[in-house]
């Protein structure tokens, strides 16, 4: 058959809680498959994930979001066009049978810029969608759900989409992957969120009609507050004019009549052709400020992606260091005496976490450069650790070898240490600090040793 979803199981997964829950719903209807053939009964199943926030519906055969609807407000959210459903996706390029380069909505033009005027040049886009969805599942967690979607998609060479519903936060978690093929012409990849907004546009009239008290009464406000009233005096006149004239027309109008408003550059921060309707808003708002539901605003910032980017680096690298550290641990172990496996493990672990407490009551922050020159530092103590075992066995000190190799290394990456380079400073400083902690414990564990 056609897109199908697979995982997907009629029971609900054990571990959901009763505050979110995902079922599918069975409706039944005739079909006829050929004209001679009698009309036969025909089951639509669909996918419904309900939290304590939003229901959402999805079609199990062909995997596309039906419907959101947003249990707080009473309302749908969600307004799927051809092609186009919850954060569907679109790429926008130019027609390669007219202009395949920059040159379709560009043209330099150095008289013209200097006064000033704009090079950009009206052009029609051509935007294709997501030719499938090949496969979907359902994975559930404590006090979540994520449909997780694979989908086909032209210029593309794997993308997925993960929408996640928590029971206790209302924010809808969107993570995409994906993998461009290469292409030299100009194009673009972005995920439009439909929106059913024509509804509240239609309704604007009446709710004009509930609110004729709130100017005498937010005057009042004012003057209670001890605000100079007419102060705000071009707010009411225009607070005025609109209860006078309240907006009218259809929604699509209102969406193009701003297409005569923008130009330039301005022109490429919004969609105004085509069934979708999206336009990009700047602020200089900080980030802590949370951006408030009723704009319906999704947030594009790149410094939090990339802050969410290194911090999944950083734990994948922390997780892959603590393995390869257990693997040579445990050939340690399986090689050695149980005594001498103890003392040869301890020397590069206790090296490694004395240099992160000395980094953290100095306040330095550890990021994921550190954890690079930590596991680098643990695996060179290690060498000086085995080879100095034999030396601790016969109680003699530490051959001057190892001496001369740990500070040959301590000064080599206490060099880089010294850059100016965050990313250097903090891989040959923590480097060279656990080089010379492993260096310590080796020479005092031999003092110490001998004193006995």
């Amino acid at each position: 058959r056609g897109a199908a979803l697979a995982k997907v199981c009629p029971d609900p997964p054990p571990e959901e809680t009763p505050a979110i829950a995902h079922d599918i719903e069975v409706n039944a209807a005739a079909r006829r498959e050929l004209n001679f053939a009698p009309a036969a009964n025909h089951q639509r199943r669909t996918g419904r994930i309900t939290s304590p926030f939003h229901v959402l519906r999805y079609d199990l055969e062909s995997g596309r979001i039906l419907s959101l609807h947003d249990r707080t407000h009473n309302r749908e959210v969600l307004a799927p066009r051809p092609g186009i459903d919850l954060f569907g996706f679109v790429r926008e390029r130019t027609d390669a049978l007219t202009e395949d380069r920059r040159y379709a909505f560009y043209q330099r033009d150095l008289d013209r810029e200097k006064v000033d005027d704009m090079c950009w040049q009206d052009w029609s886009p051509v935007r294709e969608h997501a030719t499938r969805v090949t496969t979907s599942e359902i994975v559930a967690g404590p006090g979540r759900i994520t449909l997780r979607r694979a989908m086909q998609a032209p210029g593309m060479a794997y993308l997925t989409q993960e929408l996640t519903f928590s029971a206790h936060d209302p924010v809808i978690h969107l993570e995409v992957t994906m993998d461009l093929l290469p292409d030299p012409s100009p194009q673009a990849v972005y995920f439009a969120l439909p929106l059913a907004l024509a509804a509240d546009w239609q309704a604007l009239g009446p709710r004009l009609g509930e609110l004729r008290d709130f100017a005498p009464e937010f005057h009042e406000a004012l003057e209670r507050h001890g605000f100079l009233a007419d102060s705000f005096q071009p707010f009411f006149v225009a607070w005025e004019q609109v209860q006078r004239h309240p907006p009218d027309g259809a929604y699509e109008g209102l969406a193009k009549s701003l297409d005569g408003m923008l130009s330039g550059p301005l022109a490429l921060l919004s969609n105004l052709h085509g069934p979708n309707f999206w336009f990009l808003t700047m602020t200089s708002e900080p980030e802590r400020v949370a951006v408030p539901p009723a704009l319906h605003t999704v947030g594009t910032s790149q410094l939090q992606s990339l802050n969410t980017l290194f911090s999944r680096y950083r734990w994948s690298a922390l997780r892959l260091s603590l393995i390869g550290l257990a693997l040579v641990i445990g050939s340690v172990f399986a090689i050695y005496p149980f005594r001498r496996g103890i003392r040869i493990a301890l020397i590069p672990a206790g090296s490694c976490f004395f240099v992160f407490g000395l980094l953290g009551l100095a306040g330095s922050t550890l990021n994921l450069f550190n954890l690079l020159g930590a596991f680098l530092g643990v695996c060179l103590s290690h060498n000086y650790a085995i080879f100095s075992s034999d030396n601790a066995s016969a109680g003699t000190a530490p051959p001057v070898s190892i001496r001369l190799s740990a500070l040959c290394t301590a000064a080599s990456f206490g060099v880089l240490g010294l850059s100016r380079i965050p990313v250097i400073h903090a891989l040959g400083m923590t480097v060279a600090l656990i080089v010379l902690t492993a260096l310590m414990a080796v020479e005092l564990e031999s003092l110490a040793r001998r004193s006995r």
